[in-house]
């Protein structure tokens, strides 16, 4: 079978419609209609008879010609393809021509691009369409702008639907609430229902209480079927117990499984003995993923080694990604990177609002008035960045 499966195929016209249009006066041209619909009935066949080549092109000619009916899984191959403004184009027209699908995933593609109101709209009118997971990821924007109620009220709609997701975001937001008990009766439901995580969380929340009693075993389970957070937390809860061999196995593990994190306490792990070649690999791949400590990590590591531009570049990935000592060294080399005073106390406040302790000292002196100038108070120059004539 190819790319579109039978069942996601809309019917092609019926016996009466067939029958009108054989009746009818042939038209002098075709109307756009009736070729969109002769294009997306032609790559149906070509694909019946294994063609893909070739009915990718009727679809994509049927898709032109304008029918809604292949725009959802036009969207789809195009943001295969990486042309996220067409999928984009192609899934608004699904989602206008009343496709659940189209919907959702129009949803999600606005909510990539920041317009989470919008994002809302879509998901709701997937949910409304009968598409239960859309009641999740409305959820999950709603809990992003704190409208607990809200969130919980769409979880317990997708919970409703038999969505195993649904029951695990309601135990996460149960459990953010201070409500253990209600986060671990869902969280329960979510594993009954077959939620590959559900378990794991359940075990996390019995070692927080000190409840230990079978959570080794369960995150052992857990990690042999492959799930990522159970490698990670058994590698913490080996480390703790002082079996170091066994937690690197495991966070190594996590590592394959593409976790960032455990990328990051890898190399930490392994600096700490000194494989400094296996730490800076290990850094690099959590920077990849997108760790912030990790990010920091390997410009230390770089900038040890004498190659500035490159330890540069990591600790300004590291400040934008919200690391306070990643943006402590971003201070301390701004204006090396080609910036300014006021881009090293900026970079440097930002350290110091994160917790860093080492930007204050640097700060103090930074923002000292000069000689002859008005004596203001460290505190008020921080509030007033700029007044000094040095950083105008």
């Amino acid at each position: 079978m190819g790319i579109f499966s039978r069942k996601q195929r809309p019917e092609a016209a019926g016996p009466d419609h067939v029958s009108r249009a054989v009746e009818s006066p042939e038209p002098e041209e075709p109307t756009p209609g009736l070729e969109a619909e002769a294009a997306f009935l032609e790559g149906r066949a070509r694909e019946e008879e294994g063609d893909m080549e070739a009915a990718l092109v009727a679809y994509r000619r049927a898709y032109e010609l304008g029918s809604d009916a292949i725009a959802y899984r036009m969207g789809l191959l195009f943001g295969s393809e990486g042309e996220f403004d067409r999928a984009l184009e192609a899934f608004a027209r699904a989602d206008a021509a009343g496709e659940p699908l189209g919907a959702f995933e129009h949803g999600r593609l606005l909510e990539i691009r920041g317009d989470h109101e919008a994002a809302e709209a879509a998901f709701q009118r997937a949910e409304e369409r009968g598409h239960a997971p859309a009641a999740v990821a409305y959820g999950r924007l709603l809990e992003r702008r704190r409208d607990v109620a809200g969130a919980e009220a769409a979880f317990r709609r997708g919970e409703e639907s038999g969505d195993p997701d649904a029951s695990f975001q309601l135990g996460l937001l149960f459990g953010a609430m201070g409500d253990t008990v209600g986060s671990e009766a869902a969280l329960r439901r979510a594993e009954e229902r077959g939620h590959e995580d559900a378990d794991v969380t359940i075990a996390i929340l019995a070692k927080q209480r000190g409840d230990v009693e079978d959570v080794e075993a369960t995150f052992r389970r857990a990690d042999e079927r492959g799930n990522i957070l159970a490698a990670m937390q058994l590698g913490f809860l080996l480390r703790d117990r002082g079996d170091r061999e066994g937690a690197e196995a495991a966070f190594r593990r996590a590592d394959e499984r593409e976790s960032a994190d455990s990328a990051f306490v890898l190399g930490v792990m392994l600096a700490e003995r000194e494989a400094e070649l296996g730490a800076e690999a290990a850094f690099q791949r959590g920077d990849e993923r997108g760790s912030a400590a990790a990010a920091t990590q390997l410009g230390l590591m770089l900038e040890k080694r004498g190659e500035t531009a490159a330890a540069i570049a990591a600790f300004q990935r590291a400040d934008e990604r919200g690391d306070a000592l990643g943006a402590y060294h971003h201070g301390l080399n701004a204006e090396r990177a080609g910036g300014d005073a006021r881009d090293s106390v900026q970079a440097l406040l930002r350290a110091e609002e994160r917790g860093c302790e080492l930007a204050t000292p640097i700060l103090d002196e930074m923002l000292a008035p000069l000689p002859g100038e008005h004596p203001i108070s460290i505190e008020g120059r921080r509030e007033a960045l700029g007044a000094s004539r040095r950083y105008r």
